[in-house]
């Protein structure tokens, strides 16, 4: 079982290989001429079915947050990852149904760069290929992790251990307090919950006292064991 000192430990070494890519693409001249750098507002769409250019390209979140999607063949959506500061995307095959990407703050920037061109590197450069394993790896992670999450059996223990795993992800939750910028219609899309569900399990636990919820975003874990028992003991 992954305990919280080991979870930072890892994502602290996650964030240091996405920088440590970051900056080695950044010192490549052939990269660097053709690096894009955008800003979003929010709401934004960053890559879609009506940009398919953006499939032929990799994409770095330098600020802000995005959320990867997708629409159900009946119009419903289902969030398959919030994108944080430092996380690649874009480098895994199209599938279908066709997966969204949309800044979730203002000023979201992202900076993208052609695929063939880092895979072509890679190919030569050892480094850089092991850094793009990792990235993959990361990915994969995460989304196991919303596998976990969603194999929950309540909606209590779905949105405790979501909490926790923003908790391990988020760069400014060291302290036990931070901003969800996401809304709670996106963390019940995420989820797989009606928003209405969600919003009762964020009251309940602060009525348990295992929360404190400051504004519409600000999140303080008071009692990580009661938060950590709500999800079914993780």
């Amino acid at each position: 079982m992954l305990t919280m000192r080991s979870a930072r430990t890892t994502s602290t070494t996650e964030t240091k290989q996405r920088t440590e890519l970051a900056a080695y693409l950044e010192r490549l001249e052939s990269v660097r001429a053709s690096a894009i750098t955008t800003e979003y507002r929010r709401g934004e769409r960053i890559c879609g079915p009506d940009n398919g250019h953006a499939a032929q390209r990799w994409h770095l979140l330098v600020a802000g947050m995005a959320h990867e999607s997708i629409v159900l063949s009946d119009g419903r959506r289902r969030i398959m990852n919030f994108l944080m500061p430092g996380d690649f995307f874009g480098f895994t095959p199209p599938i279908e149904p066709t997966l969204h990407v949309q800044a979730i703050v203002e000023q979201t920037t992202v900076v993208s760069y052609p695929s063939e061109c880092i895979a072509n590197i890679a190919d030569r450069d050892m480094h850089v290929a092991r850094l793009v394993r990792q990235m993959a790896f990361q990915a994969i992670a995460r989304l196991q992790a919303r596998v976990l999450i969603l194999g929950r059996m309540t909606a209590l223990e779905k949105v405790s251990a979501f909490l926790l795993h923003m908790a391990e992800r988020l760069p400014d939750s060291s302290s036990g307090t931070f901003a969800l910028q996401m809304s709670r219609y996106d963390i019940a899309d995420y989820l797989a919950l009606s928003v209405e569900t969600v919003s009762r399990a964020f009251t309940d636990l602060q009525n348990s006292g295992a929360i404190a919820l400051s504004g519409k975003h600000r999140v303080r874990i008071v009692r990580r064991r009661v938060l950590e028992c709500s999800c079914g003991g993780t």
